[in-house]
């Protein structure tokens, strides 16, 4: 498992927002929750895995674009 650690993985659906949902991890479905602080992601987010604990991954948002950059 800590293969997959640092991948990044699709937000398929959220239960909860803060709970826990579904994620895409290297094409398999797995469930998901935000690691502390991470901000809370919708559908279609690109999340990264920051560690697995169980058959659980534990995510963080990345970054989105700067809107200043444009």
């Amino acid at each position: 498992m800590a293969g997959l650690v640092d991948r990044e993985a699709v937000v398929l659906d959220t239960d909860k927002p803060r709970v826990g949902g579904r994620i895409r991890l290297e094409g398999e479905l797995w469930s998901a929750v935000l690691a502390d602080g991470s901000p809370v992601c919708e559908a279609g987010s690109e999340v990264q895995v920051k560690s697995i604990s169980g058959a659980t991954a534990i995510v963080a948002a990345l970054p989105g674009p700067d809107p200043r950059a444009q």
